[in-house]
């Protein structure tokens, strides 16, 4: 919204003036239906705003002002890299946001089938599961889990849940908690979980 920073959008009150209306489906039986599409990325109807309003009124929430800590931390992040190409490719492979990356460089990525690193997957957490259980060493204790589903958590609120980075989390999730319920872990039963708990959010 014109010169706002991203990092400081999370706690603000937006107002927007304009047409709202629900997506067209398809046209003919069998064909793309657009309506569908949309709900399976959790948007119900479309908005063609005319004019934008963005004010600092009425109180920050606890969650407003996390959400912009992780905005913020994510953005110094990737503010380090001065090289606007460098800086977007480590956006796509880091948080999975592919809006910056050009569309050649995308089409490239997918000619020689890489396409899927620029996705966070569990590829991408298992990765950060595997460094977080190294850095912890030896300690195998309840905080120490606890810790290391956080940080999950988080880095699945700066990747904005994808379903692949939601059914990786849930399943290292269960994984965790087993140890310390003392319950043999099962990879298909913790798969069968998160894929009921994408459903519940997400049933489209």
């Amino acid at each position: 919204a014109g010169d706002t920073d991203i990092r400081e959008i999370p706690g603000r009150r937006i107002t927007a003036y304009g047409k709202l209306r629900e997506p067209p489906g398809a046209d003919n039986p069998g064909c793309f239906d657009y309506r569908i599409y949309l709900r399976s990325r959790g948007i119900g109807y479309a908005f063609s705003a005319k004019s934008l309003e963005i004010s600092d009124d009425g109180p920050v929430s606890v969650r407003a002002r996390y959400k912009r800590w992780l905005f913020e931390t994510r953005e110094d992040f990737l503010d380090r890299f001065s090289d606007p190409e460098i800086r977007a490719f480590i956006k796509g492979v880091v948080f999975g946001d592919k809006s910056d990356i050009s569309e050649e460089t995308l089409e490239d990525f997918t000619a020689n089938g890489t396409g899927h690193i620029l996705a966070v997957s569990g590829l991408h957490t298992g990765f950060l599961y595997s460094l977080l259980r190294f850095l912890q060493g030896r300690r195998r204790t309840l905080p120490a889990a606890a810790f290391v589903i956080m940080i999950l958590i988080m880095y699945g609120d700066m990747t904005l849940w994808s379903p692949s980075t939601m059914r990786a989390v849930t399943v290292l999730t269960v994984s965790l908690l087993s140890m310390y319920a003392r319950r043999p872990f099962d990879l298909l039963s913790a798969v069968s979980a998160s894929a009921l708990l994408i459903l519940l959010i997400e049933p489209y």
